[in-house]
């Protein structure tokens, strides 16, 4: 694989945004599909990855997602994957009926016991006659075709680089992080670390699972800051819909989404700039994305009670999208109020040419 860098022409799964069925859909294709796609009404994802088991075969999902601009991933349970040869058949049927690519739960990776090594894979010289496992085999299913997407979900925690093979690996640590601002912050900077420069990141997030309840947040403030975190960091999202996240089915979560999604589309540096966090007080979140001559700051208050944030100075700023401050408001960089589970997207008004000075840099990025 080559290395990914965001000059490069990049694949679909690349620049777009992504959605989970957890359960195989009940509901006609015709009505479930528009309501995930990028029409009047939708959510505005690219892309939806949909449970294989259950899920009728003759074709007519992928007629009705074209319809809806809309590209099917089938992913595959743990069962289906666990033959390598069955998953192998199953992978080229799907494709063939035109499915967009494949994604599987990528299992952890225990070290076997010395004394099992043997018996577990073989002597040395009979190593190359044992069956690929289910990731090579998909990956190699996947690669026959044109313009399709081989995506695994490690569902445990980062405990290194992602493994080679998946065009995509999507990482679900940030659901699994305490309500914290620095625990996401320094999650986010552990997987980037972690990330060798012929990956591209994705990452999963649906309701947030520890925290925000214990401190009197509701489902909607977390989902709203949460939201904002997940579709302005550099990588492919990966949204959870269902009854948990009441995605797409809740009209206000939707619109919510759905205009997080369309700044994102708008502003180069949300998709492929460079991320880098900011020194922020107790539970505000702030991290800056740059893109050539543009940048662009983000400021997520994680709290239920107001907060005061820093933004960087130097510069004055335009609001793109916030839950607080007022959409197009100008603000000055420096201390600003930010309300519980506030949101402020703001783009500079400065060319990025022009740097910070040096007390307004230390005091904005803790340097």
């Amino acid at each position: 694989m080559e290395p990914v860098t965001d000059a490069d022409s990049r694949a679909w799964w690349q620049e777009g945004v992504l959605g989970r069925l957890a359960d195989t859909p009940s509901a006609d294709p015709k009505v479930f599909l528009p309501s995930l796609g990028q029409g009047d009404g939708g959510l505005g994802t690219d892309g939806v990855l949909v449970r294989s088991a259950g899920l009728p075969t003759d074709g007519r999902i992928f007629d009705v997602a074209r319809d809806a601009n809309l590209r099917v991933v089938i992913e595959f349970s743990g069962s289906d994957a666990e033959d390598a040869r069955q998953a192998a058949t199953e992978a080229r049927a799907w494709l063939e009926r035109g499915a967009a690519g494949i994604a599987f739960d990528l299992p952890p990776r225990r070290p076997a016991p010395r004394a099992k090594l043997t018996r577990l894979y073989g002597a040395p010289n009979e190593r190359h006659a044992q069956p690929p496992d289910p990731p090579e085999a998909l990956r190699r299913v996947v690669a026959e075709f044109e313009d399709r997407v081989l995506i695994a979900r490690r569902a445990t925690d980062l405990a290194g680089p992602p493994p080679h093979g998946p065009d995509l690996v999507i990482e679900t640590v940030l659901t699994r992080q305490p309500w914290r601002a620095a625990t996401f912050g320094q999650a986010i900077e552990t997987a980037q670390a972690a990330l060798p420069v012929t990956h591209w990141p994705g990452y999963a997030m649906g309701v947030p699972k520890r925290g925000p309840f214990a401190v009197g947040l509701s489902v909607e403030d977390s989902l709203a800051c949460s939201a904002a975190l997940h579709l302005t960091l550099r990588g492919t999202p990966c949204i959870e819909l269902g009854e948990e996240t009441g995605l797409p089915a809740n009209a206000a979560r939707r619109a919510w989404y759905r205009r997080l999604i369309d700044l994102r589309r708008r502003e180069a540096a949300l998709n492929s700039g460079d991320f880098r966090r900011i020194a922020q007080e107790k539970s505000v979140l702030g991290y800056l994305r740059e893109f050539e001559a543009e940048r662009l700051v983000v400021l997520l208050n994680l709290g239920r009670r107001s907060r005061k944030a820093h933004l960087p100075t130097g510069f004055s700023w335009t609001v793109l999208l916030g839950v607080g401050p007022e959409e197009g408001k100008r603000l000055a960089g420096g201390e600003i109020s930010l309300p519980g589970c506030g949101v402020l997207i703001a783009r500079a008004d400065t060319p990025q040419s022009r740097t910070l000075g040096g007390l307004g840099q230390r005091r904005a990025t803790g340097r």
